[in-house]
């Protein structure tokens, strides 16, 4: 979520995808790495117990959390998103259009404004 709205925020404000994945990558990166570590911490010190049930999920999820965030969040989606350019902005300008149509569907039908004779 951090990166992906980092990189959002940064392509709306007028830079191009290569740019706002350096800059996404650059104000997001520190942040997602340090939760990364606390959660794969948190979830590593399952380990501890004697239960091997316990010990396995332990073992999953901090690999499972360390892997999130290092590879996919730090390095994939950055690299897709510049890879594929400004194609990766398709959903957002479906998603404005779509809600202009609304927008304009339901002002069709808003009654008339409030202190007019009906």
């Amino acid at each position: 979520m951090l990166i992906s709205d980092r990189l959002r925020e940064a392509f709306a404000n007028g830079l191009s995808t290569r740019q706002a994945v350096a800059a996404a990558v650059r104000h997001a990166a520190p942040a997602i790495t340090a939760a990364g570590l606390v959660l794969a911490t948190s979830f590593g010190t399952l380990m501890i117990y004697d239960d091997y049930s316990v010990k396995e999920t332990g073992f999953g999820m901090a690999i499972g959390i360390l892997f999130a965030s290092f590879i996919v969040s730090t390095l994939l989606v950055p690299a897709l998103t510049a890879l594929i350019g400004k194609r990766a902005w398709w959903p957002a300008q479906t998603a404005r259009t779509t809600s202009r149509r609304r927008g304009d569907a339901l002002r069709t039908l808003q009654p008339a404004a409030h202190g007019t004779p009906s």
